[in-house]
């Protein structure tokens, strides 16, 4: 059974409508990779802000928010994880203030989310990913939302993590190639 997961519905103010353009995209990257089907009312992907905005005469499919969901929709159908991965929280604000990291397990391939929800860059180090494999690791970045992010894997643990604010990151990890 697959949870049906939203943001918002037509009897709620959009989310948008009252926050950053930075949380949205993060919520939106949540939706979107979280396991479960994701919803969004008619209108998010056009960036209508009224709950029941007319939204026929503005509809755009070449406008930034319109590209942002469908590159959301191709990544989501790009990696197994993000429909039926088991999630395993790693790492909360309880280890750095607005952080949120997690693994989507799945035996194709495991993705990691992390999450900076301040308006401060984060850096947080020495947290335990839940891998059995020895030696260092290459971070492969599969999407972000504002780059310049730092990372470092070795013996199963991330050494350092450097988030910029409102970053949404999501990642993988190779056997890093080692140098004669």
């Amino acid at each position: 059974m697959q949870s049906v997961n939203f943001i918002y519905n037509h009897d709620m103010p959009r989310f948008r409508s009252f926050a950053t353009e930075k949380a949205y995209q993060q919520a939106m990257l949540l939706l979107f990779g979280l396991p479960g089907v994701p919803v969004i009312w008619q209108g998010t992907e056009q960036g209508c802000l009224e709950v029941r905005e007319k939204m026929f005469d503005l509809f755009e499919t070449s406008s930034k928010d319109f590209k942002f969901v469908q590159h959301l929709i191709a990544f989501r159908k790009k990696q197994p994880a993000t429909r039926r991965g088991k999630i395993e929280i790693l790492a909360d604000s309880k280890n750095c203030p607005g952080l949120l990291l997690f693994k989507l397990n799945h035996a194709e391939k495991d993705l990691y989310f992390a999450l900076n929800t301040l308006d401060d860059p984060i850096l947080t180090n020495d947290i335990p990913l839940a891998i059995k494999e020895e030696g260092a690791f290459s971070v492969v970045k599969e999407m972000d939302l504002v780059g310049d992010w730092q990372a470092n894997v070795t013996n199963g643990q991330l050494d350092f993590l450097h988030l910029p604010a409102k970053e949404g990151l999501i990642f993988s990890l190779t056997p890093a190639q080692k140098t004669a």
